[in-house]
Parts: C-alpha cells; structure tokens; sequence
C-alpha cells in the first residue's frame, strides 16, 4: 500500500497517499479541502489543482492526472467531487493503483452523502476496497457529519469570533433555532451580521432570518447559477430546508430562464424578461443554452421517476456552473 510521497518538506514527508473526505456539507468540505492543501504543501510551492466529479465517469484525462507526472515536476492535487457516485468497476481500478505511492499526485476523493443517524452513508464500491480500510488505519481519513443540532452553536461562536463579531446569548439562540443547518448559510449570516455591527453585542432584532423565503431562494439561487456564481448558488442550496419540495419549482424557474433566453437569443421581444438581456443570451450562446436544457430536462426526470431530490439539484447545479462559468 501508499507509504506516502515525496520527500522534501517537513510536509512532503508527512503527506498521506491519498485522503478521504467524508461530509455531506459543501462548505465544510471545501474548507477542509483548503485546509489540508496548506497543511501538506509541497515544498516548491502550491499544488497544481485538477478537479473531477462523481456524476461523470472517469476519463483518460483523470488516469492520467493520477499517474502521469507534470512536465514541469509540480505536485499535483487530485480532487474528486461526489465521488460516492462512482461505480464498483471504477473504484476496483481505483484501488490497484492506490496500492502503489503515486509520486507526482496526491488524490483526494469527497464522500458527500447525507449521513444516517449519525454514521456516514459510504456506498458497498468504496466499502469493500483495501484503499479505504488502509486510510481508516493509516488516519487518511476525515469525516464529519456536517452542522447539527448538537454542534451549531459551538460553530456559531466560532465563526463569530473569527470575524471579530459580538453576539448576544439572545441572538445565538434565535440564529441556531431559525437558520437551516448548513456552513455556509450560517457564514452568510454572520457575515451580513458583521456588515451591521458597530462593535456592541449583536441584538436578536438585527437578524433578517425571518424574512427568507422559498421563492426568493429559487429565483436567486436559479440567477446566481447563470451568472457562473458559485459561491452564490451554493448559499442559496443551502438555505434551502426541504430540497425534496424545492426541486421541481426550481426546475421551472430554471426551464423559464432558459425559454425567454432563447427567445431573446432568436431576437424576440420578451416584455417579461426581467434582469435576462439579449447581451446575456448572446454571451451564453446556443450550445450551452442547448446543453443546459439537457440537463433539465434529465433532472426533471431522475426527479419524477423517485430519485432524491436534494443529490439531483446539487448534481444540476455543479453541473450547470461549470457550464456557465466556462465563458
């Protein structure tokens, strides 16, 4: 199995094979991401960052990343979003070239399942591979359940206090009963909470939680996504309590904005069409309005036919912002 990588820093030395990252919070997950980065940095610099989703099968582009080294000698982190997704014939491949040191990369692979009663949901291809067992022996793993009723408050005051931000014990109650268990909607919060505050005790009556809205949420998560607005789109996800609920009217809004921008791209007249330009439909242009559309309509129908509501957004979206952030 791995016995690390290359030796250099204190940090190349130190630095696991790989890593599993198993937290069904984006936010989180990202922060640990960073996290870890900075902790086990080579000694030449940064990391080259490449990054490949579970909702797609791995390509030559990823085997490669994970065996090929760079041109120019830099270490490489292989990230791996969702990859809970990845099938038994994927990780099987997976695990044999795990069981060698991978000198050039380092893999990282995020488990982003909702967990069950507290214990993380890992699925039967990830479970039966010797890489994963080796990782919960070696300690290249890191799990965390995401924000819960137990945790919110410590992670409330902790975000507070690295903002330099005073909450009354009132406000700490109202914040943790009214916000949905999310980082990064808490973050948001606070940050807007930071904004206000002239340096005294923050008071309940300058909480906005109260006034959110689904319909707000979806039309501002649904414009943030066509703005290539990731860290936008991810805090509106996140606001959103019942996803289960949420996902076909998001859909619609989603199906609207891209009817009217096709129209404007046709040059029709749309009196309805909002903050929606023809500039905007211009810059998106027909191929990715077409591909967008595609990815609708397989939400809609992954949706329809049973599947869990909240995975198939967060799949759409992530795959919808890098389809719009590609322009």
């Amino acid at each position: 199995m791995p016995a690390g990588s290359l030796i250099g820093s204190p940090a190349d030395s130190e630095r696991p094979g790989f890593l599993f990252l198993v937290c069904p919070d984006v936010q989180l997950l990202l922060e640990t991401v960073e996290a870890k980065a900075r902790q086990y940095q080579p000694a030449e610099g940064p990391f080259k960052r490449v990054c490949f989703w579970g909702d797609e099968l791995p390509g030559s582009a990823f085997w490669e990343a994970l065996s090929v080294r760079d041109l120019f000698g830099s270490m490489r982190m292989v990230l791996v979003r969702q990859a809970n997704l990845w099938p038994t014939a994927v990780w099987k491949t997976l695990d044999k070239m795990l069981a060698r040191p991978l000198g050039g990369s380092w893999p990282v692979f995020c488990i982003e399942n909702d967990w069950d009663r507290g214990k993380a949901k890992i699925p039967a291809a990830i479970t039966k591979t010797r890489c994963l067992a080796f990782a919960g022996k070696q300690g290249w793993m890191w799990s965390n359940p995401g924000i819960t009723d137990y945790t919110v408050r410590d992670y409330v005051r902790s975000q507070a206090g690295a903002r330099g931000l005073k909450l009354a014990p009132a406000t700490i109650e109202r914040l943790c009963e009214d916000t949905p268990r999310q980082a990064g909607v808490l973050s948001a919060e606070l940050d807007k909470l930071s904004l206000l505050s002239d340096g005294s005790p923050v008071q309940p009556d300058m909480l906005g939680t109260a006034e959110w809205s689904a319909e707000a949420q979806v039309f501002t998560c649904v414009s943030c996504i066509f703005k290539g607005d990731a860290a936008g789109a991810w805090r509106e996800i996140g606001r959103t309590t019942d996803m289960e609920a949420a996902a076909l009217p998001m859909l619609g809004v989603m199906t609207w904005h891209l009817r009217t921008l096709w129209q404007l791209l046709a040059g029709d007249s749309v009196p309805k069409a909002g903050s929606l330009k023809p500039a905007m439909a211009q810059q998106i242009g027909a191929a990715r309005l077409s591909s967008a559309m595609d990815l609708v309509m397989e939400a809609d129908a992954a949706i329809k036919t049973g599947g869990s509501g909240r995975q198939i957004m967060e799949l759409l979206c992530s795959r919808l912002l890098r389809l719009f952030g590609a322009r």
